[in-house]
């Protein structure tokens, strides 16, 4: 007999904007505490900038301004509670900020319901976490537009290339 297969996964729930969304676990690297992030001038709408790890630039994408409509999507300040998630979505580091309520939830892919159509989250969303309150889970695939995964890269080989101008010790002058 052939049954309807359903994989126990886990997910990172988290709040942006007062809305409960989530990512399956398996695309989260980490999550760290706020931080001072790089800010590079020129910087579009969709970046706070960039994280610094390790001597990696890692973008800062502003997820409110990718999944809610513009009322709810204002330049949220970063706070010293708030969280940065940084994941590994289609081959690339990115991360964004989140509230200090993430949660790490069980659930089994049967559980899941189809995002209704007429659902806001400008299409990154695919399906619903029926908890209290439910959890939208984020479809990492289609956070980003191929044109804005490409126009974020862009931006983080030149902010690399200027920090390691700014950083690269002078040749000392020679005397004549």
């Amino acid at each position: 007999m052939v049954g309807c297969l359903s994989m126990n996964r886990s997910l990172l729930a988290f709040s942006v904007a007062n809305v409960r969304l989530g990512l399956d676990a398996m695309h989260v690297q980490e999550v760290v505490p706020s931080a001072r992030l790089v800010t590079p001038p020129e910087l579009p709408p969709l970046l706070r900038g960039f994280l610094s790890i390790n001597h990696t630039l890692v973008p800062v994408i502003r997820l409110e301004k990718l999944v809610l409509p513009a009322p709810y999507s204002s330049d949220l300040p970063l706070r010293l509670t708030d969280r940065l998630v940084i994941t590994r979505i289609c081959g690339q580091n990115l991360a964004w900020v989140v509230g200090n309520d993430l949660e790490l939830l069980p659930y089994r892919t049967r559980d899941l319901s189809p995002v209704p159509e007429d659902h806001v989250l400008n299409d990154c969303a695919d399906s619903i976490l029926p908890e209290e309150p439910p959890v939208i889970l984020l479809n990492p695939e289609k956070l980003l537009l191929e044109a804005e995964r490409l126009r974020i890269e862009q931006l983080r080989a030149r902010e690399l290339d200027r920090l390691t101008l700014i950083t690269a010790p002078t040749p000392a002058l020679q005397s004549a």
